[in-house]
């Protein structure tokens, strides 16, 4: 129990173990299929699948030994986790020292049932969780490397514009390490004139179709529900002229992310961050 905590929005942190708290909700989470049936067909057919909320039940003791003091940490503690402070972060540290933590909003059903005469209170609180993969906290960074660049040597110079313009391919290859899909921030450095940013482990594919000069920076926000574009950082969504980006995803095991395009230099550059997730704990 020591490796479990609560977090508040502006960062108190709260040891589960000194309030012998349970916690419950850490498996599997609720799925709706999307289903088809034909004429005459037995069964259904399976379209796509979405994952549901989680709910996280948390439950302690307050022991305060006093009345006057737990009338004082139920204060606290209805301040804590009242929804206009912000989401709290159930954070677990795992046996060999991994981080994985969940955000979620407490509902109403936080209850607060006196014991020991009145010195003490049993408490009963529910996260609920929109996003219930649970997330690695440390970001990863990959840069791409640029394939083109070693493909042909010449006995002479070429200007940098000749040399990327139009068959120059950026690549990273990386293996993802979470059980559910990692949704990455995608930073391009111009100049670009056009560029398509495909995962050929998913078949998924971006379309940045406005130019970019040398001194500009895109970067693009694949998060559901924080899904953004942004250039020197103003949002810009038209940047993305085709694709979906609720598609655009790292999937368990390995990925191949290509970007080609045409008005590329040597200072044209793709950088990928993103966050592990796994379905469960």
């Amino acid at each position: 129990m020591e490796n479990e905590y609560l977090i508040t929005a502006d960062g108190q942190i709260y040891p589960l173990a000194t309030y012998g708290a349970k916690v419950t909700g850490l498996g599997g989470v609720p799925v709706e299929y999307q289903t088809a049936q034909g004429y005459k067909q037995h069964g259904v057919t399976v379209r796509d699948f979405r994952l549901q909320s989680r709910t996280l039940s948390i439950a302690f003791t307050l022991d305060a030994r006093g009345r006057r003091r737990l009338w004082a940490l139920r204060d606290a503690l209805a301040a804590a986790v009242s929804p206009a402070r912000g989401m709290l972060t159930y954070r677990k540290v795992l046996p060999d020292g991994r981080v994985r933590e969940i955000r979620g909003w407490a509902d109403e059903s936080l209850s607060v049932e006196d014991v020991d005469d009145g010195c003490a209170a049993q408490v009963g609180l529910s996260l609920l969780c929109p996003d219930p993969s649970f997330v690695d906290p440390a970001w990863q960074a990959v840069t791409a490397e640029n394939e083109s660049s070693s493909a042909l040597v010449l006995p002479f110079v070429m200007p940098d514009e000749f040399w990327f313009g139009g068959s120059s391919q950026y690549v990273v290859s990386l293996d993802y390490p979470g059980t559910w899909r990692g949704y990455p921030q995608l930073a391009l450095h111009g100049p670009y004139d056009s560029a398509t940013l495909s995962n050929l482990a998913t078949g998924a594919q971006l379309v940045l179709g406005r130019p970019v000069p040398e001194s500009s920076l895109v970067r693009v926000d694949t998060t559901p529900g924080a899904v953004n574009v942004t250039r020197d950082g103003v949002s810009s969504m038209a940047e993305v002229s085709d694709g979906n980006l609720v598609d655009f995803y790292l999937a368990p095991g390995a990925n191949r992310l290509v970007l080609n395009g045409t008005g590329f230099n040597a200072a044209t550059a793709l950088r990928v961050e993103y966050r592990a997730r796994y379905i469960a704990l």
